[in-house]
């Protein structure tokens, strides 16, 4: 973030848990070991009983939110060794750390579910409230979905015409409206890189068609599969190649990519396949996505538009995957038949292995990896709470 921060930029109180003035670093330890694999409890906040894992950098530095001792949830970020900060509340109000990038520079919000302000925190807890197309006292509400090495954000807002609009926030927190296909009312951006951003917007037939903004933000319509209904753009590789998916109908949908010229390409799939989309991308283009059969749901990854089909815990489960990192290493998780999930790794090769799990845990996921393979998620408890969760 600029040194030069705008007058609705503001220090947050920070507070370091586990700090010298605690007696020494408070760590995080292993709960169990199954395998070569360790899981780790990140714990919560003071009195907290809850808590969860949204994103990792490849420092091993963790996102999330914790609630406190009165059960309002906070944003807080867990260091390499599993020390947490807490990002504090807002106005008296709840917040949630979504995505951190390289520098430690994390972004999230603030608020109600009904009216979410985006925020952006700096790797040392500083807050910068993001500003929006539309007064929070006319409604106004704006949410973050990825943020650059660069400090860039990008996200939607609500705006005056009351639709809502793709939105960029530069490092110094100046909002741009990248605002929605002509005639549309509705675009969200959902992943960028050097500056260039992906998502949908809808056009004037009110249906969603993948877009891509370039660096000073003009809004190009992707192009679409003969007969498709609307498609999606999720994702980008450093090349400007980008990942998302076209529906065909109601019963069809197909993986795609398009270039840099915008021209798409369907990736392929299993005859049996009824739905395949790509839902996440790694910076040098290996793109993963659920693919859906008769019956079960099983991960697709591409690599070089060469389909894999990742392997599986067992027959009765569905497999979803959540991120993957640029070694094609895959995290998600699986749906039991019996109810409840597992957090899962994919190696390279596409073994499929289910992510250790304490004595107490009935259910969890993975949500995210990093470039040397640390996944992070949450696991539900037999107490009924959800705790943040890392396997290094």
């Amino acid at each position: 973030m600029s040194k030069q921060r705008k007058r609705w930029c503001a220090a947050a109180a920070v507070v370091v848990v586990g700090g010298s003035a605690l007696g020494g670093p408070a760590v995080a330890k292993p709960v169990e070991v199954a395998g070569p694999v360790p899981v780790v409890d990140l714990g919560t906040l003071p009195g907290g009983a809850n808590s969860l894992a949204e994103d990792v950098d490849d420092n091993g530095t963790v996102v999330g939110e914790s609630d406190d001792a009165a059960g309002i949830s906070h944003a807080v970020r867990w260091d390499r060794h599993g020390r947490i900060t807490d990002l504090g509340a807002i106005d008296g109000t709840g917040t949630k750390a979504l995505a951190v990038n390289g520098r430690g520079t994390a972004t999230g919000f603030h608020g109600t579910a009904g009216q979410p302000h985006a925020v952006r925190w700096a790797a040392d807890g500083t807050l910068c409230r993001l500003p929006e197309l539309t007064p929070p006292d006319k409604g106004g509400f704006s949410v973050p979905t990825a943020i650059d090495d660069t400090d860039t954000v990008i996200g939607y807002a609500s705006a005056p015409d009351t639709g809502t609009h793709a939105v960029r926030w530069d490092a110094r927190g100046r909002i741009t409206d990248l605002g929605t296909l002509p005639g549309g009312w509705e675009a969200v951006p959902y992943a960028m890189y050097g500056g260039v951003a992906v998502g949908f917007s809808t056009g004037a037939d009110r249906r969603p068609r993948a877009v891509r903004w370039d660096r000073a933000g003009r809004i190009t319509e992707l192009d679409g599969l003969p007969g498709q209904q609307s498609s999606y753009a999720l994702g980008i590789s450093a090349d400007g190649t980008a990942f998302g998916w076209s529906v065909l109908n109601a019963d069809t949908s197909r993986a795609v990519r398009w270039d840099r010229a915008g021209r798409v390409a369907e990736l392929p799939s299993t005859p049996d396949a009824a739905y395949t989309e790509v839902t996440h991308v790694s910076a040098n283009g290996i793109a993963v996505g659920p693919m859906v059969g008769p019956g079960r749901t099983r991960v697709a990854r591409w690599r070089h538009e060469r389909l894999e089909v990742l392997g599986v815990l067992s027959a009765e489960e569905d497999m979803v995957p959540s991120d993957v990192n640029g070694d094609g290493v895959v995290v998600g998780q699986s749906n039991r038949q019996a109810g409840g999930q597992r957090a899962v790794r994919w190696d390279r090769a596409g073994q499929a292995t289910a992510l250790p799990e304490p004595p107490d845990t009935i259910s969890g996921a993975a949500v995210a990896v990093n470039a040397p393979g640390m996944a992070v998620g949450w696991r539900l408890t037999a107490g009924n709470r959800t705790r943040a969760t890392a396997w290094p």
